[in-house]
């Protein structure tokens, strides 16, 4: 992990093939939606790199650490749990489970089965009903098969580093200057259109920022690596409340999906602590925050939701009718939410969850 994307690129190039072991997957039973509304929003993901479910709403010398993020807490639909899928496949399982609502491998990289049809994309359903999908991120997209996989689960395109012709600094493209060719990329697209965006500059070991940005508010934090992370994180919540302000000037029929991809699990002491429950099989906590176009507000105080709750809520919020098997649930349905949430096979109750969260972490 201290050792960023090379330390992932060793692992993605000695990790080898295992076709038959996507014989093990579990989908989830047919959930049926009735769209009546016709009017198609646009749907954006946001998935930022290391965003912690403790860091949206921490102080630092009075100060939050993440001010747009935490603004957004009374003005979105804010889940401040949200279960993440990280094991073999590192950032690449979030990308599995949110797409497809299913669990990605414990001991093999998803992304790595070249053969595999992703049957269950949630991006071939909004694909048949008009919308384009596009995804981006700021390092090569041969990382973890990237490429090959975007393109199987129904992606028109993947804009990687190389595609985008953007020079990296660091691990890869800084989030500005992937966010700023997006908002240039769809000025050119017909609406309705689905796009996904993967942030980079807050990766581990947290020193991706130093080579473009000062950050001069967290230079008496310690340990270091605790400062360089809210430095990270604070400069992606920056660019990301600009994008976002930016998009919705344009396209105001707009639905946004934020989430962190895992907690930084490199900081283990100092004055920060990342949601994990140790427990319960390391299961660790992010924040999904989703912005509707008419500025609908929920705080979530009961339940956690789920990475794999994410492509049907998806598939609720675009209007049309659907059928799709899904291990997640809408998270627009009818409260409270009462349905298990599935880790490593097994159901979990999303209250009680909840509620260990809460008293774990009550004095953050």
């Amino acid at each position: 992990a201290r050792y960023g994307i090379i330390g992932h690129n060793f692992i993605d190039l000695l990790t080898p093939s295992k076709e038959n072991i996507f014989d093990q997957i579990k989908y989830g039973p047919k959930v049926i939606g009735s769209g009546t509304s016709g009017d198609k929003p646009n749907i954006i993901l946001i998935q930022i790199e290391s965003l912690d479910s403790n860091i949206v709403n921490y102080r630092y010398n009075g100060e939050y650490v993440t001010p747009f993020l935490h603004n957004l807490t009374t003005k979105s639909i804010y889940f401040p749990f949200t279960l993440s899928y990280h094991r073999m496949g590192g950032t690449s399982d979030c990308e599995i489970a949110v797409n497809n609502s299913i669990e990605p491998f414990v001991d093999f990289p998803f992304m790595k089965g070249e053969k595999y049809a992703y049957p269950n994309s949630v991006v071939k359903v909004l694909k048949s009903n008009g919308y384009s999908a596009e995804a981006f991120h700021g390092n090569t997209g041969h990382l973890f098969n990237r490429i090959s996989a975007y393109t199987a689960m129904g992606y028109d395109n993947f804009f990687d580093s190389a595609r985008m012709k953007l020079p990296t600094k660091g691990w890869g493209v800084p989030d500005h200057e992937v966010m700023d060719y997006v908002e240039k990329h769809l000025k050119e697209k017909r609406t309705p259109f689905f796009v996904s965006i993967i942030t980079l500059t807050s990766h581990e070991p947290f020193r991706n920022m130093e080579h473009f940005v000062p950050e001069k508010r967290f230079y008496e934090v310690t340990p270091y690596l605790t400062r360089d992370y809210f430095a990270s994180i604070a400069y992606t919540d920056r660019v990301v409340g600009e994008f976002i302000t930016h998009i919705q000037n344009k396209y105001p029929n707009t639905y946004f999906f934020l989430y962190g991809d895992h907690t930084p699990y490199v900081i283990n002491d100092g004055p920060f602590r990342r949601s994990v429950l140790p427990n319960k099989e390391q299961m660790e906590m992010v924040p999904l925050l989703i912005i509707s176009p008419d500025g609908r507000s929920r705080y979530e105080h009961d339940a956690i939701a789920s990475y794999l709750d994410i492509a049907p809520t998806i598939l609720h919020v675009a209007g049309f009718s659907y059928s799709y098997k899904a291990l997640g649930v809408n998270l627009f349905s009818k409260l409270p939410l009462q349905q298990p949430v599935i880790f490593n096979g097994q159901p979990y109750n999303r209250s009680e969850l909840y509620r260990e969260m809460t008293e774990t972490f009550n004095d953050q």
